[in-house]
Order: C-alpha cells, then structure tokens, then sequence
C-alpha cells in the first residue's frame, strides 16, 4: 500500500545530489516559496520515454505499436519517433531478457517507495524487480546524454526504499543479500556503455541511508543550514531565484577590475568554473527585477520594464474593398497579385542532417553524405566527453622531443 505522500518531494531522490550537500537549498525553496524549475523539452521527452516503457512493461506491449502517436508532457508535444521506439525497446527488452534469468523474479513498474523514518524520504521507482532469496534490482531509465553512474544517491535511495518497501516475498527465506541498481541510457553512443550497474549489500545500502541520507534529510529543516557551492549548483531553483546567500556573496568578491591575464592558471579554472552558476544567479536578478517593477509597481535603481524586442510578422490577411463589396484576402494572395509569386517566396532550404534523420531511410543518407565541419576550438568542462585538443607549445614539445629521439 502506498503512503499519502505528495507526488514529488523537495527532498526527491532525483535532486538528492543537491539537497544532501546544501540543505539550505531545501529550506530556502519552502521559506521563500520557490518552485522547481520548468521542465525542460529533453526531460519532458524523458518522462514520455519513462511512460511508454511502463506501459510496455505493464500491458506486455512492444514500443513500435506507439510509433506516430503524440504525447503531450506539460508544454510540450512529441510525435513518437523511430529513434524513440528504438530507445524504448532496449529498456524493454533489457528489462524482459534480465527477469528471465531469474525465474520467480517479481516485477514492479512506477511505484511509491519510501521509508518510515523520515517523511521527506519517498519517491518513485521506474522499474524494480524482485528476486527472493537474492536481490532487489533498481532501473532507471535516462534520455539524457550526460553520462550517470548507477551508483549515485538517486539509485541509492530507490534501493533502500524499495529495500523497505519489499513485499512479503522477499522477507523470511526470501529476504536478499543485495540491491542491484541500474542505469540504461539507450542514447549514448557507446552501445557498451547503455547499462551500466553497482550492486550494493543490503547491510552497506542500509548503512548509506542511516548515515547519509537521514542527516541529510534533517538538515534540509535546519533554518541554520549553510548554503554550499558546488557543482551541485548547476540545477538549483534557489540559485536560479538568486536567493542563495552563498553565491550572493561570492558575487561581490568577483575581480572586476584585475586583469585576467595577470591571474593565476588555478585562479582562471576557479573563476570560469563559477561563470555559468554566476549567470543562473544574475537571470533570477533580472527575474526579480521584472517582478517588482512589472507586478508591484516598484522601482529598482537602474532599470526599467520594456517590451520584448520582437521581428515583423505576417498578418492572416486584410479586408479590402472588391467590386464595392469587402472581402477578405489572405496575406499570401494579396502580396503575390501585387508583387508577383516569384518575389514573395523563399528558395526551398536542404533539412539539417538531424532534421533529415527524421525523414524514412534519412539515417543512411546521412550516414553516407554528411560530415562534421570543425568551427573551431572552445573550453569545455573537464567532465566533458570530448578528447581535449592538444595547445599549440605541447605540440611543439612533442615535435621537439620526436626529432631529439629521431637523431640518437
């Protein structure tokens, strides 16, 4: 039986990388009313995957049956592709073909899971399966193409709930040894790296829990909690609000007027790790501003509320006066019996080739007829997947130590 609980928490598992490393954040979201951030069109695509695998896994469906189907997730409305018929079925193929190893095994899809020793710790488990005497497996599914490790606090906590949570099959002789968590991220483009797992003891996931998870939990009610910066801060509706005191203050202490070609190479990687959350805190700024000038009718120093900027549209159409009769006449008609069909249209533009993948045999077209130019050389975060480009004196040393090694 599932507990009253609301269906997404503050303290969701899901945010968990967050809110055990800066309660603060917790506590700010509820004191100052601040709300999760809107979805956005890749998670809401997510969440479209998550619902047809479970509809796949619950009525013994097959992911082509949905292909052309639209599903709508909050703003946003997809028409279900190939790519994510293909997408859904290895996450239901995977999860069919790993049950039938385990002969007995139990599955559970979209289920509330929680614990009994804190109120904030529930939430919802994509795919569990449980084997008596063995194991409890946790899958989760992501559309992601970030790279996520299965032993993360996400997949921890699932376990655990889930681990309280087992049903009566899995207590007594049943009870199990382990809880196996799982990542399948269908989208990478290393076939060797869709699933990935982390098995745990159920000793050591209890342990995790009992000693990280719980304090962590409290901490999110301490009014006395400190904001903490991190990496964490990437997705934090509280930074986005710019109600964090921590980067509030890390904003003043920012080097306006030093030279950034007198700094240190450490003092250059602290500060540009810290440009984009920087960003996210000066957009809430703006976003305050917006709200008390446009919505109060107060005034900030320095700024004021404007229309957006915006380009010239087409009208439908006008009515105009024929044979002493008005009629209305579509914009399109109107512009080409005055300046002539020839002057009013575009030339037809060749699709993207991710806009031709879409089109039926598109990929092998693609395949064969498309390449990717290079535009250049950027920074990028360490924890980007890309191979870092060799700068230009490591190559010269490496020509220098060639030609030493050539001439002994």
């Amino acid at each position: 039986m599932n507990a009253p609980f609301p269906q997404h928490s503050l303290c969701s598992p899901s945010s968990a990388g967050r809110w055990m490393k800066c309660g603060a954040s917790v506590f700010a979201m509820r004191t100052y009313g601040i709300k999760e951030k809107d979805t956005s069109e890749d998670a809401a695509r997510g969440t479209v995957l998550h619902t047809i695998t479970a509809e796949c896994l619950r009525d013994n469906r097959e992911a082509w049956e949905y292909a052309g189907q639209t599903f709508r997730e909050e703003k946003f409305e997809f028409i279900i592709d190939e790519d994510m018929v293909v997408h859904v079925q290895h996450n239901v193929d995977f999860v069919l073909n790993f049950m039938k190893r385990y002969p007995g095994a139990i599955l559970h899809v979209e289920t509330r899971v929680y614990s009994t020793m804190d109120a904030d710790a529930h939430g919802t488990a994509d795919i569990r399966i449980e084997v008596p005497g063995l194991f409890i497996a946790i899958m989760d599914a992501k559309y992601g193409m970030m790279r996520v490790e299965a032993n993360d606090n996400q997949l921890k906590q699932y376990g655990y709930y889930s681990y309280e949570r087992r049903s009566d099959a899995m207590k007594g002789a049943g009870e199990p040894a382990d809880v196996w968590l799982f990542i399948l991220q269908p989208r990478l483009p290393n076939p060797k790296d869709r699933v990935r797992d982390a098995k745990f003891t159920v000793e050591a996931i209890s342990d995790y829990f009992h000693n990280e998870v719980l304090p962590a939990l409290k901490n999110t009610r301490n009014p006395n909690a400190p904001f903490v910066m991190g990496s964490h801060c990437t997705f934090c509706p509280v930074l986005a609000a710019a109600r964090c005191q921590a980067w509030a203050k890390a904003a003043e202490e920012v080097p306006v007027e030093a030279p950034v070609d007198s700094m240190s190479n450490e003092k250059l990687g602290y500060w540009r790790k810290r440009k984009k959350l920087f960003m996210k805190f000066f957009d809430g700024i703006d976003g305050e501003t917006l709200t008390r000038i446009r919505d109060r009718g107060e005034t900030v120093p320095g700024a004021k509320a404007v229309h957006k900027m915006g380009d010239r549209a087409w009208k439908e159409g006008i009515e105009i006066e024929l044979d002493g009769k008005k009629s209305f006449v579509e914009s399109a008609t109107l512009l080409a019996d005055r300046l002539g069909k020839a002057n009013i249209y575009t030339d037809p533009k060749l699709k993207s080739p991710a806009q031709m993948e879409k089109v039926p045999g598109g990929k092998a077209m693609v395949s064969l007829l498309a390449y990717k130019p290079d535009t250049g050389i950027t920074i990028a975060d360490e924890e980007d997947t890309r191979e870092p480009v060799v700068g230009l004196m490591q190559l010269m040393d490496q020509k220098q130590v060639a030609v030493g090694v050539g001439d002994l």
